[in-house]
């Protein structure tokens, strides 16, 4: 969670294709952490992510894969017309 606040603060764009994948990793990682966790009780009290917090990192999340899987199309249409 400290890389995810250090590196991608809420409110600021994410520019780059390779900072984008970079967030999609580690915010991918998180999840599946999260997930796990979940199951336990403790982790109930966890607030070291809002639900609004997890709500936006999520947006900016679903954003960066769909910019990324549309420009990997786009990629591959250009090279076919070559």
């Amino acid at each position: 969670m400290e890389d995810l606040r250090a590196k991608y603060e809420l409110g600021q764009a994410i520019i780059g294709e390779l900072n984008q994948k970079e967030f999609i990793k580690l915010f991918d990682k998180i999840l599946r952490v999260r997930n796990i966790l979940t199951s336990f009780d403790e982790f109930e009290n966890d607030t070291q992510l809002t639900e609004r917090g997890l709500q936006d990192y999520q947006s900016v999340y679903m954003t960066s894969t769909k910019t990324l899987r549309v420009s990997k199309l786009l990629i591959r249409k250009i090279s076919m017309k070559i």
